[in-house]
Formats: C-alpha cells, structure tokens, sequence
C-alpha cells in the first residue's frame, strides 16, 4: 500500500495519536510501539524512515525524560512511550507493535 512507520512531527500530533491508541484501540498506557524514528545511518542524528525529516535532540517536548540517551550502542530505533508520552530510542530487535501512517494520495488511490 506505500505506507510508512508513523512519523511524529509535533507534540500536539503524539498527544494525539496516544489519545486514539488508549482510548478508542483500549491498548494499556505501558505498552510502546515502533514509529520510524532512528539513527542507524549516523549516530545521534534522528532521521524519520520513508519521510525527508529529521527530528532533533534539542526538542524537548517530544522525548521521554532521559531521551534520547546515548549510553549504549544498541538503541538505535525509536519508539513511542504510551506511558511518558513521548519518544525513546530502543535496541531494533525488540518484538513490539508498530503504527503506520498513509499519505493522502496514497488513501485515495
């Protein structure tokens, strides 16, 4: 279909798509599922997969307390806390639920 893991642009945007994952899908608030975020291409640098964006460590409100953290190699993807909310960067090989978003022309193909 041409979709994307779901990127996060603004802190209104992640506020609300947690809204739609407790409230209307009843997931728990501790669980955390895949956006696209990742630095695998260069370390520290957060870059959206599928997306021509970047999302940088000086935005505060986005991340978890004590994100994003550097203290260990394996935590190269992002993904997003239901419970802070907010984004972590985590080791790629967790085993979690992931959300994907449709661009509008995508949707009306």
């Amino acid at each position: 279909m041409g979709g994307a893991l779901l990127a996060l642009e603004t802190e209104t945007e992640l506020r609300g798509v947690r809204d739609v994952i407790v409230h209307t899908y009843g997931l728990p608030v501790s669980f955390e599922v895949w956006t696209g975020l990742n630095d695998l291409g260069v370390e520290d640098v957060y870059e959206w997969t599928g997306f021509n964006g970047t999302l940088e460590k000086s935005t505060r409100n986005m991340w978890c307390p004590n994100e994003p953290n550097s203290w260990t190699d394996t935590g190269d993807c992002g993904a997003f806390s239901l419970d802070e909310p907010g984004l972590k960067m985590l080791a790629c090989n967790l085993n979690m639920f992931y959300m994907c978003e449709f661009t509008s022309e995508l949707m009306n193909l």
